[in-house]
């Protein structure tokens, strides 16, 4: 049973420790991430993953469905809300999971072509030269997107740089 947990990030490595020690060996825990490329000064590349949902991750084991072991998943070091109406939403968390993970490369981390492009939305760059600025899509045109960055009106390859929806 998947379940939804907010940790903090910190301390990721405690709550592993601790759901280890009170569960066997067959939990999982999924945390789609995206590889993001920042230029910095003299021209050195760093790469940065970041979790699209923040401090959020999915955490599965057979017991999550009774009561008194999430109550004990609670006191957890490190787990900051255990999300109510895990059980009920089953189906919504696993079609997300299997989305992310039909959308992963080689290294697991989520393609751009996950998110959902619109027309007239707000977008955030996160890699490239324009990493932080806010623009909105124009129109598409195969890979490339004609987007308006302030007065700016550009082309963009949709491959090449990373972004999300504001």
């Amino acid at each position: 049973m998947w379940a939804i947990i907010k940790i903090n990030s910190k301390k990721i490595n405690l709550f592993k420790q601790d759901f280890n020690k009170y569960f066997d060996s067959n939990f999982k825990i999924y945390e789609p991430k995206i590889k993001v490329k920042y230029l910095m000064k003299n021209n050195v590349k760093l790469n940065k993953d970041v979790s699209i949902l923040g401090n959020y991750l999915f955490c599965f084991h057979s017991s999550l469905a009774a009561p008194d072991k999430v109550n004990y998943i609670k006191k957890f070091r490190g787990l900051k809300l255990f999300l109510e109406g895990h059980i009920q939403c089953q189906k919504e968390i696993v079609n997300f999971i299997k989305k992310c993970k039909d959308n992963e490369d080689k290294e697991g981390y989520l393609l751009q072509n996950f998110f959902i492009k619109e027309i007239n939305r707000s977008y955030e760059f996160l890699s490239g030269p324009f990493t932080k600025t806010i623009f909105n899509i124009i129109s598409f045109q195969n890979n490339k997107l004609i987007a308006k960055i302030g007065d700016l009106k550009t082309t963009i390859n949709s491959k090449d740089f990373l972004f999300r929806p504001v």
